[in-house]
């Protein structure tokens, strides 16, 4: 039964998921009843991957984003790796990065844009701390 409605609910097919950043900040008691998943950073193969599937997903969601090249220059990723950029950031970083490619290729007049390493003007940081997600007591 519903407390807030007053009607019969069938919740027996609800899939509950929770995220945490640390797992030491959920009481035990919730967290035995969860079966839990720690997901590692992605080392640096992984995150080469990672940066030209979010640079693709970028050049399909913008009308803009054919004018790019298919694929991230060696150096641009190798700048993102080493910068260590909060992973929620790259996204935003990298449209960043285009508007500067965008300003830098006016001046040439081609219709083709590589974005380069001088694009990318990182800054790892929304407040100065980075705040976690999920639970937090």
């Amino acid at each position: 039964m519903d407390e807030g409605l007053e009607v019969p609910v069938d919740c027996s097919h609800i899939v509950w998921v929770a995220t945490a950043n640390e797992l030491h900040r959920i009481p035990d008691p919730i967290v035995s009843r969860l079966a839990v998943l720690e997901v590692q950073q992605p080392n640096a193969r992984q995150m080469r991957n990672v940066l030209q599937s979010i640079f693709k997903n970028i050049r399909r969601q913008h009308s803009w984003g054919h004018r790019f090249s298919e694929r991230l220059a060696d150096e641009v990723v190798d700048k993102i790796i080493g910068s260590q950029v909060d992973p929620r950031l790259i996204q935003r970083e990298l449209v960043r990065a285009c508007g500067r490619a965008v300003l830098r290729q006016e001046q040439s007049n081609t219709e083709h844009i590589t974005l380069q390493a001088e694009d990318l003007v990182i800054k790892n940081s929304l407040t100065g701390k980075i705040r976690p997600i999920g639970f937090v007591h």
